[in-house]
């Protein structure tokens, strides 16, 4: 995984927010239900995701095998681990946060 220090010497793990406008009904399931390997569901159209960059390789290629460029509308936006502390959800739901994963 591509990792960055920042000033503080602070690790900081790529995640990103995904904003989706779809048209179709049938191609805006099929596309949450792509989206949601790769991340959670925060509303309708938005997707919290955490990728290294050959997770966000894949998940551009499922992507583009999906949507429909003159009618669709997918944006991406990087988020730094400084920015996910800065992150609030008011009401429902909750902020889609980095996790340990150990393998035994």
């Amino acid at each position: 995984m591509k990792r960055v220090r920042s000033d503080t010497d602070e690790i900081i793990q790529p995640c990103g927010c995904i904003k989706v406008g779809i048209v179709c009904r049938y191609t805006r399931t099929k596309l949450a239900k792509a989206l949601e390997d790769f991340g959670d569901r925060v509303q309708y159209s938005v997707f919290e995701c955490i990728l290294d960059g050959d997770l966000l390789d894949k998940m551009l290629a499922r992507i583009n095998k999906i949507i429909v460029e003159g009618d669709d509308s997918v944006r991406i936006y990087a988020l730094c681990a400084g920015c996910e502390k800065v992150i609030r959800a008011i009401g429902l739901g909750k902020v889609t946060k980095t996790e340990n994963v150990y393998v035994v």
